[in-house]
């Protein structure tokens, strides 16, 4: 899809393999549906998926912004992580979701992609294959292996051995706001999922009320925050609610 939308007369350059779909992400006057990329298991309502497992995609002009910080990350020596931040309905989820599709054609990583962490939290180890399985899509033989790690041990002992990975995880601020389970539960999950970030690259997402998250994340070297507030454009506007 980011090919096809990519068109014949763009071509790859050393700094952006797809610069016309670059162009259109970024184009509030644009809108299509992309696939969701997550094989199996519940889709945010958010989304608003339909049978054909697409959703609808408006234009944001933070994307080529927001995909130029994550390059960033990618290549510094110094971040690890780069964290998304921002108020509720600005279109973070859809900003990273499209990001993920973007990464995911380029096939030079891959992308473990947790749409909500809320998810994660009621059935993690579950949750978290079935990432995996979309990121090896193309391999079947990693695939019937990802199968087979049904604990966070031997998902742990699996990346031992894994390169040329990033993680994008949305919402983080559910492991504050879930109350629906335990408090420790929720800190060893969370635990859990920071412990990636030491040897890999990552993408976060939250929303601007997890004050505690930002004041820690700001006293860490290793963290690139992108701060953005308040929505739609007046034309993404128009196009996200006609659709």
């Amino acid at each position: 899809m980011i090919i096809q939308m990519n068109g014949s007369g763009m071509h790859a350059n050393s700094v952006d393999p797809f610069p016309g779909a670059v162009n259109k992400l970024s184009d509030p006057a644009f809108r299509s549906r992309l696939p969701f990329p997550f094989v199996r298991g519940a889709v945010p309502d958010r989304f608003n998926v339909d049978r054909d497992g697409t959703w609808p995609y408006v234009g944001r002009e933070k994307f080529k912004e927001f995909l130029q910080g994550v390059k960033d990350v990618r290549k510094s020596p110094v971040y690890s992580v780069y964290w998304l931040y921002g108020t509720q309905g600005y279109g973070k989820s859809h900003l990273l979701a499209a990001l993920v599709c973007y990464l995911a054609a380029q096939d030079e990583e891959r992308i473990i992609y947790l749409p909500t962490c809320r998810s994660f939290l009621s059935g993690p180890v579950q949750y978290f294959q079935a990432a995996m399985l979309f990121a090896w899509a193309d391999d079947l033989a990693m695939q019937e292996k990802i199968m087979t790690l049904n604990t966070r041990e031997k998902i742990d002992d699996f990346f031992e051995y894994q390169s040329n990975v990033i993680f994008v995880v949305d919402q983080l601020n559910a492991f504050k706001s879930d109350n629906s389970i335990d408090a420790t539960k929720r800190a060893n999950l969370r635990e859990w999922l920071d412990h990636f970030t030491l040897d890999y690259k990552a993408i976060f997402s939250s929303s601007a009320n997890v004050t505690d998250d930002l004041a820690r994340f700001t006293k860490q070297s290793v963290i690139n925050v992108r701060r953005v507030y308040g929505g739609l454009t007046r034309v993404s506007r128009s196009k996200f609610n006609s659709q």
